[in-house]
């Protein structure tokens, strides 16, 4: 009997998987390169395609009865499956593996920015011994996050612990939890929400639904001299409009880890910015993701297997 195929795009090490081929003796388990060239024929053939959110692969993966994302972002995937599965398939996301690192990554840029060290860090490269200006202090501010699922919530966990008030904001209506203070949704609940806001962070998915979410009009809103810091995905902020608020202090000082465009340009305007921070979209980085990540696939393999309903499967309407 031919054995089963999943192909695995994710650095897996030896002891992990012969650990897979242990627990699941009927499968054959190829790895193939996270970037660049792949085996289309292997991909193909499979029945468990498991990549980093490769549309490309995705796109070639005709026999595959199920696709999983490393990614918790799912954006353009269900475009790639419609290419190769038009009927459609199940597309699981890896949505809860990142929660603790890009939630630090978050409160890092906040706090970069809020301290200055930003400054710093340029008057370094030029052994400038120079006060950057008076700090801000988290303890007593108020802290906005948009998005309270995984990451959001580790977030506010984070600034709470530290002394400020998460407020949250949600898609749907419900009552808050811990550790959010308050929780607003839908149009009203985000004009209301913005003015009060300290420091606001984005933790939304990249999704139709929130592209563009953070206008012209709703920037102004804002409290003037806020810091925002984006962790999402670039297109939920207006780029020009945000460049805007920099310039005239609407927006105090933006930390963005991810940009629209991204990557952004050499000569983009946003780089030249004195209060803004940029990382390359590098927020997930952790030492301990990979196997957060493969654990969540052997886990959503078992599921898969026993007939039983998958984590983490993604609403193709809401796109997570």
């Amino acid at each position: 009997m031919e054995p089963r195929t999943a192909v695995i795009s994710l650095p897996v090490t030896d002891a992990d998987l012969q650990g897979l081929r242990r627990e699941f003796p009927g499968w054959r388990f190829v790895l193939q390169a996270q970037r660049g060239a792949f085996d289309a024929s292997l991909v193909r053939g499979c029945e468990v395609l498991a990549c980093q959110g490769n549309a490309e692969m995705i796109r070639a993966a005709h026999s595959a009865k199920w696709v999983h994302t490393f990614s918790a972002g799912v954006d353009g995937l269900f475009d790639a499956l419609a290419v190769s599965h038009p009927e459609g398939i199940p597309l699981t996301n890896s949505a809860g593996v990142y929660g603790i690192p890009i939630a630090e990554h978050s409160l890092a840029l906040l706090m970069a920015l809020s301290r200055h060290l930003d400054i710093c860090a340029r008057q370094m490269e030029h052994g400038q011994w120079q006060h950057p200006g008076l700090a801000r202090e988290l303890r007593g501010s108020t802290v906005g996050i948009l998005g309270t699922g995984d990451i959001g919530t580790h977030l506010a966990q984070m600034v709470a612990a530290l002394g400020a008030t998460a407020l949250g904001y949600k898609r749907r209506p419900c009552e808050a939890f811990a550790p959010f203070a308050r929780l607003y949704s839908g149009d009203d609940g985000l004009a209301a929400l913005l003015p009060q806001c300290d420091y606001l962070c984005v933790c939304l998915p990249g999704t139709a639904h929130t592209r563009g979410l953070l206008d012209a009009r709703r920037i102004s809103l804002m409290k003037p001299g806020v810091i925002l810091t984006n962790i999402g995905r670039g297109h939920i902020i207006d780029t020009e409009a945000l460049l805007r608020a920099l310039r005239c202090g609407q927006v105090g000082g933006a930390g963005l880890d991810v940009t629209d465009p991204e990557p952004l340009p050499r000569d983009h305007p946003l780089w030249q910015l004195p209060n803004v921070l940029i990382t390359p979209h590098c927020s997930n980085s952790s030492a301990l993701s990979e196997q957060r990540k493969l654990n969540l696939f052997a886990h959503n393999l078992r599921a898969y297997l026993a007939g039983q309903p998958l984590p983490n499967l993604v609403d193709p309407q809401w796109e997570y």
